[in-house]
Order: structure tokens, then sequence, then C-alpha cells
């Protein structure tokens, strides 16, 4: 759905700005790459895009995310009642060890 396209990129955001927060706090980071020529004065991705078969596996429902990413989901302010539910599903999994179907 578009609202949980709109929150996993806002979960990316997040993450990458926490990871590059971290890095610079790093002494021992390295600093961005510049191109040479004048035309491509711009930084350097340290990765390539992601391929078609990456995209893919990324998950597209609630009950595919990981633990970590959905417990950052439920911390933000602006999070769905579907997300804490997900939340809680997987509590009552854990707690009385009961399998995803039952625990819903």
């Amino acid at each position: 759905t578009n609202q949980m396209r709109r929150w996993r990129c806002a979960m990316e955001r997040r993450l990458k700005s926490t990871q590059a927060a971290a890095s610079m706090a790093s002494p021992t980071a390295a600093a961005p790459r510049r191109f040479e020529s004048a035309q491509q004065q711009h930084y350097a991705h340290s990765a390539p895009y992601p391929s078609i078969a990456y995209v893919k596996k990324a998950p597209r429902e609630l009950y595919e995310l990981s633990n970590e990413l959905l417990a950052l989901a439920a911390r933000a302010p602006d999070a769905s009642h579907d997300v804490h539910q997900e939340r809680l599903v997987r509590e009552i999994m854990a707690v009385d060890e009961v399998p995803y179907p039952e625990a819903c």
C-alpha cells in the first residue's frame, strides 16, 4: 500500500541518517570521493544501485518486516494501528509460544 511505501522510505531515511552520523563520528571514516571531470561535479555512490532481484525481495507487508524494523516503526510518532497490531501479534507469539495464525 502507499502508506507502507511511505513508511518504509521514512524508516530507510532514518536508518541511513543514523548510519551516516555514526560513520562521521568515526575517525577512520573515509571522505566522499569526488569525480574529477567538470561534467560530474557530484559525489560518487559508495555502492551500486539496487538490482531488480534485490528489490523484489523487499518486504511488502508488515508481517514480512524484521523485528528491528517493526520496533523502529512502532516507536515513530505517526505509527499506524497496523504497526502496533503486528508488534502485539509477535509479542503474543513469543510469550505464549503460538504460531502466527493463532496469535492473530
